[in-house]
């Protein structure tokens, strides 16, 4: 019901405009021929197209930057922008040809053009955090002058910096939003949701089966959004932010609305569901466990000393971490030789540190390379240390284990 009222009402605003007195009628802007060139399949295609004697509209604006939707949209310095300059018969010539310059762009280069918005897509997913009201708070400051009393104040520098980052809101949000897609998994695949879902109807099973598809629809729902907006318009920020709230509440209504199964608090309870949790730990040997523990060490030291030579030393991240890695390496490497691998350690340790250190080396690439690759294509994580610290600490700490045990460490114990 209440997306069909909005289809209905989507129909019914343009033409009550058309019937109110005046010449005005609601126009939509260009945005599907913005977004193909700025995608770039559109650019080579004007090029081409201008070139050999099928004009458009648009080929009077080559020069302008049509590498960026906003500016081609909304940009009014001619030689920037291109709609907002244009004259209202070029506005009509630009929204006229514009069905016919896109499907040339498709025609064109198919496969570019596919990927180039499924890539869309796979961004707007991934944008979901307040940004627009912090980053472009000059802007919106600047147009409120003239409308909230005091505004101006705000137009100097820091005057009304917002208190809150980019990056920390990017963290935190994605944390939320991941704690609530988990939960909704899990509580929609536990034993009493799935004996409701196959039964026949009524009672809890009606129930979970309603939750189920509530889940699905707006989950999908998500889905769509993102496509509509990242493909069609270009990824935003705000476009799913204005939905992502949507899941965890969900998670919260599941939470409430579900039955949940009895759960029993006698001390003696506890105790065999801490055994039954801890049951699948007696599937490991003990040297993983031990060497999980002296790699959560070895973390923990390499995260301060790479925190402190950045914070307090004045290194760049990238030196800092080097040093970091290397004393965490060598403090590694003896809780490994004496602890872990201690029944199967060589008795020529000269030889044996030549091995864990070529094991290590390999190791220390790979954590590098995935601490600076990070870095390198998310430089806002530098304020966020810790999250390629542990992207890079996983990938080396599985390819040391595999490489101390099956190679430093391969001598079984005598005896």
């Amino acid at each position: 019901a209440a997306v069909l009222a909005g289809l209905l009402a989507a129909v019914a605003y343009p033409l009550a405009v058309r019937a109110l007195p005046g010449p005005q009628e609601l126009h939509s802007p260009p945005f599907l021929t913005a977004r193909v060139l700025a995608d770039g399949p559109g650019r080579s295609f004007l090029a081409d197209a201008c070139g050999h004697g099928r004009p458009f509209a648009l080929c009077a604006f080559r020069a302008a930057d049509l590498a960026d939707a906003d500016s081609f949209l909304w940009e009014e310095t001619v030689g920037t922008g291109v709609y907002r300059v244009a004259t209202l018969p070029v506005r009509e010539q630009l929204r006229a040809e514009q069905m016919r310059f896109v499907a040339g762009v498709f025609a064109n280069a198919p496969f570019r053009q596919l990927g180039a918005s499924l890539g869309n897509w796979g961004r707007q997913l991934a944008a979901f955090y307040v940004e627009e009201p912090i980053t472009a708070q000059g802007e919106v400051f600047a147009k409120s002058v003239t409308r909230v009393p005091g505004a101006e104040k705000c137009l100097q520098d820091g005057a009304c910096d917002s208190a809150f980052s980019v990056g920390g809101l990017q963290l935190w949000h994605g944390l939320l939003l991941a704690l609530a897609i988990g939960f909704l998994g899990w509580r929609l695949t536990r034993a009493d949701v799935r004996s409701a879902l196959g039964r026949d109807g009524g009672g809890a099973g009606e129930a979970a089966l309603q939750s189920v598809a509530a889940a699905g629809l707006i989950l999908g729902f998500l889905l769509v959004n993102a496509a509509v907006c990242g493909m069609l318009s270009g990824p935003a920020p705000r476009y799913e932010a204005r939905v992502a709230w949507l899941v965890p509440a969900l998670a919260g209504v599941l939470a409430y609305a579900l039955p949940r199964p009895a759960v029993e608090t006698s001390p003696r309870a506890v105790w065999r569901g801490l055994r039954a949790a801890a049951a699948p730990l007696s599937r490991f040997d003990r040297p993983v466990l031990r060497f999980a523990v002296v790699g959560g060490s070895g973390f923990v030291l390499d995260a301060s000393l790479t925190y402190g030579l950045v914070h307090f030393a004045g290194l760049g991240p990238i030196p800092a971490r080097l040093c970091a890695f290397s004393v965490a390496v060598c403090f590694t490497w003896l809780l490994n030789r004496h602890w872990t691998f201690a029944a199967r350690r060589s008795p020529r340790p000269l030889k044996e540190a030549l091995a864990y250190a070529l094991v290590q080396g390999l190791g220390a690439a790979a954590n590098l390379s995935v601490y600076a690759g990070a870095l390198s294509l998310a430089p806002r994580l530098e304020a966020w240390l810790i999250v390629p610290l542990v992207l890079g600490a996983a990938t080396g700490m599985s390819l040391t284990y595999l490489g101390s045990k099956h190679v430093v460490f391969a001598r079984r114990a005598l005896g």
